[in-house]
């Protein structure tokens, strides 16, 4: 069933268009066979994903109807092959391009017969097969009067398509032919659908043992009776399958740099890599390194670095940066740092609805950072704050000239007292009228991150936006590599594979933010990653989580909940930082009990340590 052509494609940019749901397997060969080759050549295969045609991808065992009659041809010619991969339309470009010899599964179409001199010689027969979901069961060869009124999608303009339409007629069978006019943009777009599942599924994994620890790896189907027997796979293991599997998707031919055609929002290569670099910086943390094994860091470092080494993503300075503009809405997806995020479907304004200070307009002020987090944030110079500088206090948001004295990240997390939301000054002092009403936060504070100020919850002139949340962005891979070098490391070293020090990359972040650099080491030094991190990536969900990695929930710094009381006496305001709460701690809590419900289920799941029966 080859087609050997005397040229190649003269020009690039021609289309494959292949019947919707019917295949073809068409080998096109652009060297004349013979069947005795003196020397062995090296052919370039271009080499896609194609469900039953060619199967496999990097390192992967390889099968199907158009590998195997590739082994056949290079029995006959004694041929070596190189694989190239990608998707159709980059391995149709190579072909133009000259950058590989072969490429298999090109059906007829009259754009590409321009281009490629197809055979006019009969090929033997071919079969075409169309497809249905499972729950059109009806549709069955015996009975094909049921395909009346059935729409039947095919590429538009193929040779599928006209001899569907002659098929149809001549079995006198009274269904719409849908022409699709996109198909290449959607079989390109499929050829990256199962390496996105794969995604998703190591995305998933990790949520669930980064809570739970030891959890099952279910990697196939399962009957009813089989999954209630499922055993728990060590974090390690589940951690190291999430690695393998980032990897896998991630090589030449996989998930894409960038959007498919022009897509937006879908997995990405780095949003992979960013996976494998968060699910590696948990494995070798304290939780689940106890033994500081050296090697963990060095796999978190490495994995981090090949975010890095992408030089896809950037920090922009903060006050350039759209993950923080005040227009809000889609502009956010504009931010250069920004890797993967969650999107939101409609236009709401229930975000602020709900975060906005109370006093506001439909303002329900829930939640509040508290001043262990204001804390954490330093003065303008760089000097940590500190309650016993009374300058530092007096001046605790603004000075006298009402300019910001604190790291300017804080006035992107946190709505302080004096700060402006919706051309009104917050007012969190005793009396102030952002403090007075039942439900008026208790710490001091109102939340900024997120919050849009272009949304408005006026009845009389509504405004809503999208909302779009940070899943994966460039700042938290530098977090984790600066992280990472520093226990492997230390502050100053570099590795082979890791050219950056983790003080270098530390204050790339501090240099966005106009802070200072650090020039703290050893255990200080770490205290400065931590804190870092907290600061940087605030509300974003990472705090909850990292202080569990690194087994400090049980301290009275993170259990003592604080709020500031702050008087106001004629024109000056004074500042007191008050105990709020003292969080209980048990160290079971640094993994979550499994339900007990899964636990009657499934016996064998066993429960997390220190949980009884979920208590």
């Amino acid at each position: 069933m080859n087609r050997k052509i005397e040229k190649r494609i003269r020009k690039k940019g021609k289309k494959k268009r292949l019947c919707l749901s019917i295949f073809v397997l068409i080998m096109l060969l652009f060297v004349p066979l013979s069947a005795y080759a003196s020397e062995t050549k090296t052919v370039r295969v271009g080499y896609f994903p194609y469900a039953n045609f060619q199967e496999g991808g990097y390192g992967e065992h390889k099968q199907g109807a158009g590998y195997e009659y590739l082994q056949k041809i290079s029995y006959i010619t004694g041929w070596k092959y190189e694989y190239v991969y990608g998707s159709f339309k980059e391995c149709l470009d190579m072909l133009a391009d000259g950058e590989i010899d072969i490429l298999g599964s090109v059906s007829y179409t009259p754009e590409r017969a321009e281009s490629i001199d197809f055979s006019t010689y009969a090929e033997g027969t071919e079969r075409y097969w169309i497809y249905t979901r499972e729950d059109h069961m009806n549709l069955t060869e015996s009975d094909l009067k049921q395909m009346n009124g059935c729409r039947i999608g095919v590429a538009d303009g193929s040779n599928q398509k006209e001899l569907l339409e002659k098929w149809l007629d001549s079995n006198q069978i009274q269904a719409e032919v849908v022409a699709c006019k996109d198909y290449d943009e959607m079989i390109e777009k499929a050829s990256k659908f199962s390496l996105e599942v794969r995604f998703l599924r190591a995305f998933y994994l990790f949520e669930l043992a980064k809570r739970y620890g030891d959890i099952p790896l279910i990697t196939r189907t399962y009957t009813q009776e089989d999954i209630n027997s499922v055993r728990k796979t060590s974090f390690a293991e589940v951690v190291d399958f999430i690695a393998k599997e980032c990897t896998e998707i991630t090589r030449e031919g996989g998930l894409p740099e960038d959007a498919v055609r022009g897509e937006t929002g879908r997995v990405t290569k780095g949003a992979a890599l960013a996976l494998k670099s968060r699910a590696l910086l948990y494995a070798a943390s304290e939780l689940h390194n106890p033994g500081h094994e050296l090697k963990k860091w060095e796999a978190a470092a490495k994995a981090a670095y090949e975010v890095i080494n992408m030089n896809k993503y950037q920090l922009p300075k903060i006050a350039a940066d759209p993950l923080y503009s005040d227009l809000g809405g889609n502009e956010i997806l504009k931010s250069k740092q920004l890797i993967f995020e969650r999107r939101a479907t409609a236009t709401t304004s229930d975000f602020e609805s709900r975060n906005e200070p109370m006093g506001y307009e439909g303002a329900e002020g829930g939640n509040t950072p508290t001043q262990n987090l204001v804390d954490a944030y330093e003065m303008k110079d760089g000097t940590p704050f500190d309650w016993n500088n009374s300058t530092h206090v007096a001046s605790m948001y603004y000075d006298a000239a009402n300019k910001q004295t604190r790291d300017p990240r804080l006035y992107l997390n946190v709505l302080t007292n004096g700060s402006m939301w919706q051309k009104q000054k917050v007012e969190t002092f005793e009396g102030g009228k952002n403090k007075v009403l039942d439900g008026s936060t208790k710490t001091g504070y109102y939340l900024r991150k997120y919050m849009n100020p272009s949304v408005s919850l006026d009845p009389d002139k509504p405004n809503k936006l999208h909302h779009h949340y940070v899943l994966f962005r460039y700042a938290e891979i530098l977090l984790n590599y600066a992280e990472a070098m520093n226990e492997w490391k230390g502050p100053d070293e570099t590795a082979e594979g890791c050219p950056l020090t983790a003080r270098q990359v530390l204050n790339m972040i501090r240099d966005c933010a106009d802070m200072k650099h650090i020039d703290a080491n050893g255990t200080d030094f770490t205290a400065k990653v931590r804190n870092e991190r907290r600061i940087e990536l605030a509300f974003e969900g990472h705090r909850f989580y990292d202080i569990r990695r690194w087994k400090i929930a049980g301290l009275d710094e993170v259990r003592n909940i604080y709020g500031v009381k702050i008087t106001k006496n004629s024109t000056s305001l004074s500042y007191q930082k008050v105990l709020l709460q003292q969080m209980y701690w048990d160290d079971k809590m640094y993994l979550f009990p499994y339900p007990q419900n899964e636990i009657y289920m499934n016996p064998d799941l066993g429960q997390n340590p220190g949980w009884n029966n979920g208590n």
